[in-house]
């Protein structure tokens, strides 16, 4: 079930501007940015973050981790265990072993996303909201939950995690990731008030049910879309025109994951190292993901 966004939801936490993470000047940055981002490199993604939050300051770093941990002090960490084409993404669990040290936060390794969505160098916001990632995982009933990952793009990663996590008696209460990775560097996650009466406005509301049920999106409600989703949808002519750019992105995902086949078998699938054994987490992965689909096999969509 996907649920209404809360209206006082807050927006996405970064810690540092996307420039810095992803358009370094620095060649020894941008080295350790590839080796944590496509090559599991757990020990780089930790020495890139240090490297970013010394040049961004600190002291400025710290008080956005203290301020959302003391808001939530019994809250818990949930780092988006991203499998790209290239590799197994270690930003997002540095950057919680990083948030948990500051803000004496567990830290829960336990939630893995199960599915190879291949998003990295997707073009267009079609594609991020034609594809969504799965997620399987023991979830605390009752406890809060601060999602992390590394980039905050359309935020349709965070959003299945969130209706992950709340399906399994969860609270998600907040966002940090590193840095704010969308066109118009807005860090609005939740849809607003204002763009569901935009999308009512335009396409009518028993239109955009019945379009969100045969797309297999948000099982039929257009209100657990993020906002970025949300202006997306709101940038095409007409439902149909929307139907069409959605059924081109999933072609585009099953050429996109034969190809990236064809030049390699997908890196093993191990269980996550402990980050920092002083560090409280709730466990170790538990469940290993998925092997891509060989070449000749469909894509997967809802």
């Amino acid at each position: 079930m996907y649920k209404d966004w809360p209206e006082d939801f807050p927006q996405v936490t970064s810690l540092v501007p996307y420039s810095a993470l992803r358009h370094n000047p620095d060649p020894e940055i941008q080295d350790l940015y590839d080796q944590a981002k496509y090559h599991q490199n757990i020990q780089a993604a930790v020495q890139l973050i240090k490297r970013l939050v010394i040049n961004e300051g600190k002291e400025k770093v710290i008080e956005k981790i203290e301020t959302i941990s003391s808001a939530y002090p019994n809250a818990i960490l949930v780092p988006v265990h991203a499998i790209e084409g290239r590799g197994k993404n270690k930003i997002p669990n540095a950057l919680a072993g990083f948030i948990s040290e500051i803000g004496n936060l567990e830290v829960d390794m336990s939630i893995v996303q199960t599915d190879v969505v291949s998003k990295t160098g997707a073009k267009g916001s079609w594609y991020r909201l034609a594809h969504r990632p799965h997620f399987e995982g023991e979830v605390q009933s009752g406890r809060q939950y601060i999602m992390v990952d590394d980039v905050f793009s359309a935020g349709g990663t965070f959003s299945e995690l969130r209706a992950f996590i709340e399906n399994n008696d969860g609270s998600v209460v907040d966002t940090i990731t590193m840095s704010n990775g969308s066109k118009s560097m807005n860090p609005q996650l939740s849809i607003t008030p204002f763009r569901i009466l935009e999308l009512e406005n335009k396409y009518g509301v028993e239109s955009l049910q019945k379009f969100f049920k045969e797309e297999a999106l948000y099982e039929g409600n257009y209100k657990a879309l993020t906002d970025s989703e949300a202006r997306t949808l709101l940038g095409a002519a007409s439902l149909n025109e929307a139907r069409n750019r959605i059924a081109e992105a999933r072609q585009e995902r099953i050429g996109r994951v034969r190809e990236e086949m064809v030049q390699g078998e997908p890196p093993a699938v191990h269980e996550e190292e402990t980050l920092n054994k002083s560090h409280n987490t709730t466990g170790n992965t538990k469940q290993q993901l998925k092997a891509a689909k060989k070449p000749g096999t469909k894509g997967r969509s809802r």
